[in-house]
This record gives structure tokens, C-alpha cells and sequence, in this order.
């Protein structure tokens, strides 16, 4: 698969994936569109992600023909969304498809080019673009807001999930301390609001504050359906609290300590924690 750039300087740069055959690639290429030719593999993330570097819009678009495997083209997908938030690009276009799964009520299982392509909206949407009102925000002062409709004191649970989860499986499965009808809370630190701004704003060296929004605002900025956005307002008023009371138990019969919210914002690229 190609990527182009656009390369005249004084316009956006755009990167475009998929631009291959007559209507794409060539057409480009006539016209003085500088392509580069780059594998869209699994085992290719580096060279993907420089492709990406420096880009203010994105088009992407997966090719399940090429394989014929929706988990991989799923998880293509899953990477070129990724590379794009990487890069920071200011327009993300995505080419998806819904899912017939679900639009047939589960009539019809086996349409797989279709079921790829949604999967990476999900992907798309729930993970980089929707959610981007939990991450710090730019003020105009060079200083960052998390927005938030409860306040400095509450208590959330955190869990690096892709690094940690695994090992509170192994608890329910392993300790003793659990069997059949219990629960496991899977929660690294129980942290505030105000300790989670404090850590994040000592170790990036920015400067991160707390903005008590309304509701309504809140609910607005998810972008989601108003009854979407309302369980998240419910989940962060409601639940979590809930939730936080509980967990301590769940760390204690652990093969290792869970990572912290302090940890993994050392471990992690600071493009993706502030906005």
C-alpha cells in the first residue's frame, strides 16, 4: 500500500493511505504528489508511524482483499488510528463500514469485510478521538485543563489495562482468597483528581489544573448520544466512587505490583496524556 504527501509547503500536509492503482496512486503521482512506498504490516509500527510524522490530515482506509482476515485488518486498522494520534494530525478522515452483524440483529455472521473496517471505527472512536475531553486540554497561556463535572477530591480507580489486567485474572484463577461467586476488582491505585494532576503535573513539567464543568457541558463534549453520554456522567459521579471502595482487596494476593498512575505517565508519550 502507498502513503502520499502533499508537498507543497504552503498548504496542510496531507497523508493519504491506500492511495494505490489508476484512481489513486498514479493519478497523484502525475500531478507531483510525492509517494512513499511503506508496508502497512503489523511488524512494520516504526516506519508506519514516521509516515505520519509531521502530517495535519489524514485519510486512512484498510484493505481487507489483501489478506482476507477481518482480525488483522482490524488490527491494521487499529494501528494507523494509532499512528495518526502519534503524529498529532489535526484531521483524522477514517473510510469505515457499519457493522451487518449488528444491523441484522446477528442474522447475518460471516460478512467480514464489513465487520473489520467497524471494528476499527470502534476503535477510532472510542479510544482517540471521542475521548480526547478526559485528557488535559491547551489553555491559552501555555497551561492544561482537565475538565471535569466532579471535583478535586474524588476518587477514581486506574488500571493500566494492557500492561496490568492479566494479573488480576491470574489472582481470580490462582489466591486462595477467591473462588466461585467472587468478584475481582481490577484496579491498580485508587487516585483523587487532585493527587492524578499533581503527579502528572510534576513529572511532564506542565503546568495541569482542574475545570469543575457542568453536566450538560460535559455531556456535550463527548460528542456521544445524549443517552451514552449520560452513563458516562453516571459512571464518573456514581460508579467509580462506588468502586473505590472496594478494590483494596483485589491488589492483595497479586504476582506483582500493578503499574501507577504515576508510572505510567513516565512510561508514556506525554502526546498522549495531554492534548
Amino acid at each position: 500500500m502507498l502513503i502520499t504527501y502533499a508537498i507543497d509547503s504552503t498548504t496542510p500536509l496531507v497523508v493519504i493511505v491506500g492511495s494505490t492503482g489508476n484512481q489513486g496512486g498514479s493519478k497523484l503521482a502525475s500531478q507531483g504528489v510525492e509517494m512513499v512506498n511503506v508496508s502497512l504490516t503489523l511488524d512494520n509500527v516504526d516506519e508506519v508511524n514516521k509516515a505520519f510524522s509531521g502530517a495535519n490530515i489524514a485519510f486512512t482506509v484498510t484493505n481487507f482483499w489483501e489478506h482476507l482476515d477481518k482480525n488483522k485488518e482490524a488490527a491494521e486498522g487499529k494501528m494507523l488510528v494509532d499512528a495518526a494520534k502519534f503524529a498529532g494530525v489535526d484531521l483524522l478522515v477514517w473510510s469505515g463500514l457499519d457493522s451487518v452483524l449488528e444491523i441484522s440483529k446477528g442474522k447475518y455472521t460471516t460478512v467480514d469485510h464489513f465487520e473489520g473496517k467497524a471494528a476499527n471505527q470502534v476503535w477510532y472512536s472510542m479510544n482517540h478521538l471521542l475521548f480526547d475531553g478526559y485528557i488535559p486540554t491547551k489553555e491559552a497561556d501555555g497551561s492544561y485543563a482537565l475538565s471535569l463535572p466532579v471535583g478535586l477530591d474524588t476518587v477514581f480507580p486506574f488500571i493500566d489495562a494492557a500492561h496490568d489486567y492479566g494479573l488480576f485474572v491470574r489472582e481470580a484463577i490462582e489466591s486462595p482468597a477467591f473462588g466461585a461467586g467472587s468478584e475481582v476488582l481490577a484496579s491498580g491505585e485508587d487516585i483523587s483528581v487532585r493527587d492524578m494532576l499533581a503527579q502528572l503535573s510534576q513529572i511532564t513539567g506542565k503546568q495541569v489544573s482542574h475545570k469543575r464543568i457542568g453536566d450538560e457541558e460535559f455531556m456535550a463534549a463527548t460528542r456521544f448520544p445524549h443517552r451514552v453520554a449520560l452513563k458516562l456522567l453516571k459512571i464518573l459521579r456514581g460508579i467509580w466512587p462506588y468502586v473505590h471502595r472496594r478494590t483494596k482487596p483485589s491488589r492483595q494476593h497479586l504476582t506483582r505490583a500493578p503499574r501507577t498512575w504515576a508510572k505510567f505517565v513516565r512510561i508514556t508519550d506525554s502526546r498522549f496524556i495531554l492534548a
